[in-house]
């Protein structure tokens, strides 16, 4: 089980951004393994692909349908209070800020024993039990 977070996934789909041939390479390694996003990797790539990068609308609803059919989608709202608390942790004990989504995909990983993340988002190397693909 491998968890794809949206930094990883947003290089997949888009050609000009800076990891992109290195995320296929990722993919194409990985093979078989049963990979992982949730409802709101889905919510966070769309919204950055829209607002951040400007890409054209018939990329996005191709990027949408195929987060939605080719990957095993988990639900995430039982995690939005725990990712609030790692967080909140993050700021009190190291004044790092995180973004909240990523707070929420390091909780749900954590209790749902998911211990591998295809990543480009550097905050994921020192997580305890939590082993970056990049």
């Amino acid at each position: 089980m491998i968890f794809l977070d949206a930094s990883f996934l947003i290089n997949f789909y888009v050609e000009n951004n800076k990891y992109h041939k290195r995320a296929g390479e990722i993919l194409k390694s990985i093979g078989n393994e049963n990979l992982l996003i949730s409802k709101l990797v889905i919510m966070e790539v769309i919204t950055v692909m829209n607002i951040k990068l400007k890409q054209d609308s018939k990329l996005i609803s191709k990027v949408y349908e195929e987060l939605n059919n080719n990957y095993t989608i988990l639900i995430d709202n039982d995690f939005y209070d725990k990712g609030l608390e790692i967080l909140s942790k993050s700021l009190k004990e190291n004044k790092k800020r995180l973004p909240l989504f990523d707070c929420v995909y390091m909780a749900l990983m954590q209790e749902l024993g998911i211990k591998e993340i295809a990543t480009f988002d550097k905050h994921f190397n020192n997580v305890d039990g939590i082993k970056v693909i990049n």
